[in-house]
């Protein structure tokens, strides 16, 4: 329901910016109010998921259960976070602000979820894809090469050997850009964005359309 919606959104808006610079003052007006129609629907979405995830994160606080934690929000031994801190609240703010497309202040949060918790590797994880939504590929690239390191989980370590293929390939290292989407392929095979990448880059197409996989999280 809500992605079609936000397809919608998506939609209404890209019809007033093709359309904005050659209509006439009326028109104009009229699809200013239409933004502001947008802005509102917007952010009284976020206030309602926000208002949602704050009360999950109560719930997995107050629950000292470890099986009924783990029921909420399942993370291998290896990826769990530190007791010592609890990053959940920013974790659950950043997963509100990136399911909205709203990746850099998505990322904020990401970020002290982390300085919260190193170990935290899920919020490492969407920290890495708000990154690369962000363009800021440096950054990025950092993070998915600490999750190499420090993660166990297939699936994680599948999505950031692709996503540093994508870094590579922008920078026009295709040799290593395949190398790396390879590698993500052997350790997840049934992450299809890694194969349909690395054909991608061995066709040699002019203009390359990568997927880094950030829909995947979606289903975390």
């Amino acid at each position: 329901m809500f992605q079609y919606m936000f397809t919608t959104m998506h939609e209404a808006l890209d019809q007033i910016v093709a359309q904005y610079n050659e209509a006439d003052e009326a028109e104009q007006e009229q699809y200013l109010e239409q933004l502001k129609e947008l802005k509102q629907v917007s952010d009284t979405c976020l206030e309602m998921w926000l208002e949602f995830e704050e009360r999950w994160t109560t719930l997995v606080e107050s629950n000292q259960s470890d099986e009924a934690v783990n029921y909420i929000q399942p993370l291998e031994p290896a990826d769990t976070v530190s007791n010592n801190d609890n990053p959940w609240n920013e974790f659950a703010v950043g997963r509100g602000y990136y399911n909205l497309f709203m990746f850099r202040e998505a990322a904020n949060n990401f970020l002290t979820a982390v300085e919260q918790a190193p170990h935290n590797h899920l919020a490492r994880l969407f920290l890495g894809m708000c990154y690369m939504h962000l363009q800021q590929w440096q950054a990025a690239e950092r993070e998915f090469k600490l999750l190499l390191v420090l993660s166990e989980n297939e699936k994680w370590l599948a999505l950031s050997y692709n996503a540093l293929g994508c870094i590579a390939a922008i920078y026009k290292q295709l040799d290593k850009a395949q190398q790396l989407f390879e590698k993500s392929y052997q350790i997840y095979p049934h992450f299809s964005y890694s194969l349909n990448n690395l054909k991608a880059c061995q066709n040699k197409q002019q203009q390359l359309s990568l997927y880094f996989g950030s829909t995947e999280l979606c289903c975390m």
